[in-house]
């Protein structure tokens, strides 16, 4: 059900469309960057977007910096947002995934007896501080008891199989079934289709990726998001070993444009990555097409992260020396 006023958000629809128009880094200015003779000329272009490398001097101190650079540019947009709309459940959904990865981070480093200061992202609903406290005691508050939860099982997985990827596996399940419910419950339909197809994608994308390794039906249901849209894990599990008819199944879902010209008997992973990554960007450019709403505030920082996400790739070919042309084909529209 609708909860929200489309009015509400008119004032905001408009500045952060003249702040995108005005600071974005769009692809006239990336394919600059990977075309860059050096490190210093592609920073210069993204110094002229407001982005600060003051204090990045040679190729393996700029790589060592981009991600603090980038993290505040992230953490910008968010503050941004919050300055004009306020404290918001739109906002604070988006976000959730940092507090999991901060929880799988601060596991990792107690695993390993290592502090987690390096490893730990600021642009989370969760204060680090905070964050780290509700850790260290157990918090069964925090995260609606998800912290605990996710805790709990990763540490005796991991401990008893000796595979760190079990983090990974139960904070990424836990961190999609608490966006589920607070989705379902925000009135947000354009942040349901958006998670809902992730989710789905994200499984499909695991189902391909399992075959290939060879995994067994049981790695499989292991490995899947319990939260899905329309392709439920259930359907997934019943094509395992029907490759074919699973494709074919896939051609008669929503996500037809991403499968139609995949070829099924020689799969490129690559090329499906590519194409589950366009139709996300496309769910974007739907939001960001509607003239005001809260869909244009989710669509600014969706864009925003993967604007963020493109100028890693770029100034990361740069000082690898990656041909340019290869460099343009990872970057995302």
């Amino acid at each position: 059900m609708k909860k929200f006023r489309d009015t509400d958000y008119l004032h905001a629809s408009v500045r952060l469309r003249a702040v995108s128009q005005k600071s974005s880094v769009g692809f006239d200015t990336l394919f600059k960057i990977v075309e860059s003779r050096s490190v210093s000329d592609a920073i210069k272009l993204l110094e002229d977007k407001g982005l600060n490398f003051s204090s990045s001097q040679g190729n393996e101190s700029v790589l060592k910096n981009l991600d603090k650079v980038l993290t505040k540019e992230l953490n910008d947009a968010y503050k941004l947002v919050t300055s004009i709309i306020g404290d918001s459940e739109l906002v604070s959904l988006l976000k959730v995934k940092y507090d999991f990865q901060n929880l799988k981070a601060l596991i990792k480093a107690e695993m390993l007896g290592v502090s987690p200061d390096s490893m730990l992202d600021d642009s989370g609903n969760i204060p680090i501080p905070a964050l780290k406290e509700g850790f260290r005691e157990r918090n069964k508050k925090l995260l609606n008891g998800a912290l605990v939860k996710v805790v709990e099982s990763a540490v005796s997985e991991a401990s008893e199989t000796g595979d760190p990827q079990r983090i990974d596996i139960i904070a990424d399940n836990a961190c999609f079934e608490y966006i589920k419910a607070r989705c379902e419950n925000s009135g947000f339909d354009f942040l349901v289709e958006y998670f809902n197809a992730k989710a789905d994608l994200t499984n499909i994308m695991i189902f391909f990726r399992c075959k290939k390794m060879g995994k067994d039906a049981e790695f499989l249901s292991y490995v899947l998001l319990p939260y899905s849209g329309v392709v439920s894990a259930d359907s997934i599990k019943k094509y395992y070993g029907k490759s074919e008819e699973f494709y074919k199944f896939l051609l008669s879902t929503p996500y037809r444009k991403v499968f139609e010209n995949i070829n099924a008997e020689n799969l490129s992973l690559g090329k499906l990555e590519s194409n589950v990554t366009d139709y996300l960007n496309g769910l974007v450019k739907k939001m960001n097409s509607v003239s005001f709403g809260p869909q244009v505030v989710a669509g600014y920082l969706l864009e925003k992260e993967k604007e963020v996400t493109n100028i890693r790739i770029a100034l990361s070919s740069v000082a690898s020396g990656i041909d340019p042309e290869k460099a343009k084909e990872r970057l995302r529209a």
